[in-house]
């Protein structure tokens, strides 16, 4: 069995969230001063969007069928 991956509480994560997408859009300011078709330009543009992206939550389960009409468990028919 997969072991739980420890999960942030809601003002820690919006905190979180808020820094690294921050810091992404500093890397890619950088970036574009240093010069965007340099090496380490690149760099730091791949490195800045990475960096924002990393908080994006990932949904894992598949979603259900929205357009269904069958009842769900509980619910009155």
């Amino acid at each position: 069995m997969r072991e739980r991956l420890p999960v942030l509480d809601r003002r820690t994560y919006r905190w979180t969230d808020r820094l690294t997408k921050l810091a992404g859009v500093l890397a890619v300011a950088v970036a574009l001063e240093v010069g965007i078709v340099s090496g380490g330009g690149i760099a730091l543009a791949l490195a800045g969007v990475v960096l924002a992206l990393s908080t994006v939550p990932i949904e894992t389960t598949p979603a259900t069928d929205a357009g269904s009409t069958d009842a769900f468990e509980g619910e009155p028919t």
